[in-house]
């Protein structure tokens, strides 16, 4: 796990040169569930989001927003790194009816906390904050969605436009703009907080339709203004990419599908990076899948029409023969060969970003 390193604030220069330079503990990053995810997000195929900062998730609806931020406390639920952290599930739509234990374990069910009122404006959303704060104690907060929140400032404006609709005075104003002033200083005021007690903020925003100048080249934008832009460490996009349906013809049931992350923003590496994976009702994020997508783009295990040619790891001795998907997800599950995989997929990850690198050039500031 990579460390990093900061400047103290600019001074005088000779100072800073009499000064040993001051290195950071290592960060600690949550995995998300998803090998390619931690990935594109860190390089570090054990864990992306990273502690301390402030995560935005956006998409489309049907795309596995929750269950994928649901994964990340599942995942924090069964480490140690994580057991002093306080796992909190804000569910401001009112719309989850998961169920926790049987997606994401028991452990998982008995750690991760649901309010009996969950927020309703973004007022309250910043009290809850400022509660767990209060404690001294790490947390990884989940607020689905940001969409679902109202701004109690826009709500005073609708009240007094209400009065006035009928009366034909001026209703000019700017109303609608409250959820985006109150989480521009919100976050401002929390920031360094989550940073000092090693905790973590993701915040789930529904992608809407941009009407707006420039819709063309940006067809899609989130709620809540600029703020999470500027705040966020991390943001990315899920969309589906295709829809995974059982039963005979005219009438098939959607079981999940086949998501793509969009790493949009991302200042532990300043990588722009995409992962694939699939998601399903009933199951969840298939780890398994992703990672052999991965081998096959890499061309590390071979294909041939609806067969592969598995990897030395998978089938000693076999890598000439050829078998299901399918079937080699098996053998890897009942063999317990997921850290094989896991360590794979790593490395062919770092040989493509090696390869990509800017060879020959000399170091700026060697």
């Amino acid at each position: 796990m990579g460390k990093i390193q900061r400047k103290k604030s600019t001074e005088q220069a000779k100072k800073r040169a009499k000064e040993p330079a001051i290195i950071y503990e290592p960060v600690l990053f949550l995995p998300t569930g998803s090998t390619r995810a931690n990935l594109a997000m860190s390089d570090y195929p054990y864990g992306g989001y990273p502690m301390g900062k402030i995560i935005n998730t956006i998409g489309d609806s049907h795309t596995g927003k929750t269950s994928l931020a649901l994964a990340s406390l599942a995942e924090a639920a069964n480490m140690p790194e994580f057991d002093n952290h306080d796992l909190f599930f804000d569910d401001a739509e009112y719309a989850s009816e998961f169920d926790i234990q049987h997606l994401f374990g028991n452990r998982a069910g008995d750690r991760i906390t649901m309010p009996e009122s969950p927020s309703e404006s973004v007022e309250e959303f910043f009290v809850n904050i400022l509660r767990m704060l209060d404690k001294k104690k790490p947390f990884i907060y989940l607020l689905d969605s940001l969409d679902a929140l109202y701004s109690k400032e826009d709500e005073d404006r609708a009240a007094e436009l209400d009065k006035k609709i009928d009366t034909d005075e001026d209703i000019a104003g700017s109303y609608g703009q409250g959820k985006p002033k109150t989480m521009s200083w919100m976050l401002r005021l929390i920031r360094s907080k989550i940073k000092k007690t090693n905790s973590m903020l993701n915040i789930v925003s529904q992608t809407r339709a941009n009407l707006g100048f420039g819709a063309k080249f940006k067809p899609k934008i989130r709620s809540g203004g600029n703020a999470l832009d500027f705040y966020a460490s991390i943001v990315f996009w899920l969309s589906v990419i295709k829809t995974h349906t059982v039963g005979p013809k005219g009438k098939t049931v959607a079981i999940g599908g086949d998501i793509e992350m969009n790493v949009t923003k991302n200042k532990i590496t300043g990588k722009k990076r995409k992962a694939k994976f699939p998601l399903y009702d009933d199951y969840g994020l298939d780890d398994i899948t992703s990672c052999l997508w991965y081998l096959k783009e890499m061309n590390v295990i071979g294909t041939a029409g609806a067969y592969i040619q598995p990897h030395e790891i998978f089938a000693p001795g076999k890598t000439e023969e050829t078998m299901y998907m399918s079937d080699l997800i098996t053998t890897i599950e009942k063999q317990n060969l997921e850290p094989r995989l896991i360590e794979l997929v790593a490395e062919q990850w770092k040989v493509f970003e090696d390869s990509i690198k800017l060879s020959g050039r000399k170091r700026k500031y060697a």
